[in-house]
């Protein structure tokens, strides 16, 4: 069965839309290619067969040119979709797979707001094909509410999902994990020993 597929590579970009700057991906690059898979009548065989298809050229892609690469497997009437890379800068997870951002809408800190159609609204120009996935997002003033109108739904975000949580020391977390191993390792040993002990003693009753 004859196979299309579609390779992007996305590269990080900062949007401004006002007061607004957000941090997501543009495509760099776009190819299209063909391939064969087997005919399979199951169709969950086949969405793994396209999916494998998929997987394969994005890993390549990742590899050999880096970024952000995305191949979509189309056959009759299945598809499958994957993406891998990464890049710099990226805090938080915006959307779970790169979705076309529309709009972004905000609630300021200082104005009351009840529906989303009273929040302030910026609109990405309808030339710009920007893509949110793992980002950030910054804004001149507080705000409540951040709304992101993307092309395949919406995400809202509150404030604290921005924050960025303090890690531990990388030393610290090396000797957390030695102590628990450790002391794991000292109790098993006493248990074994304990247990010896007992069988021991009930021979003994029985003599």
């Amino acid at each position: 069965m004859k196979v299309l597929l579609r390779t992007r590579v996305l590269r990080p970009h900062v949007l401004r839309l006002g007061p607004i700057s957000v941090r997501g991906l543009v495509v760099e690059d776009e190819s299209w290619g063909e391939t064969r898979v087997r005919e399979k009548k199951d169709r969950i065989k086949l969405i793994h067969s396209l999916y494998n298809v998929a997987s394969n050229r994005t890993y390549r892609a990742v590899k050999s040119i880096g970024g952000f690469v995305e191949t979509e497997a189309v056959g009759i009437g299945a598809a499958a979709l994957d993406g891998d890379g990464s890049y710099s800068e990226a805090r938080i997870l915006l959307y779970p797979k790169p979705s076309r951002l529309l709009r972004v809408g905000v609630a300021w800190a200082d104005e009351k707001m009840e529906k989303l159609e009273d929040l302030d609204w910026y609109e990405v120009p309808a030339h710009l094909e920007f893509y949110v996935y793992e980002g950030v997002i910054e804004a001149e003033k507080p705000w409540d509410l951040i709304v992101l109108d993307l092309e395949d739904g919406q995400r809202i975000i509150l404030p604290s999902e921005l924050k960025p949580a303090k890690p531990r020391a990388e030393e610290a977390r090396k000797k957390g994990t030695r102590r628990y191993r450790k002391k794991r390792k000292k109790q098993s040993k006493t248990s074994k020993k304990g247990g010896k002990k007992r069988k021991r003693r009930k021979r003994g009753k029985k003599r």
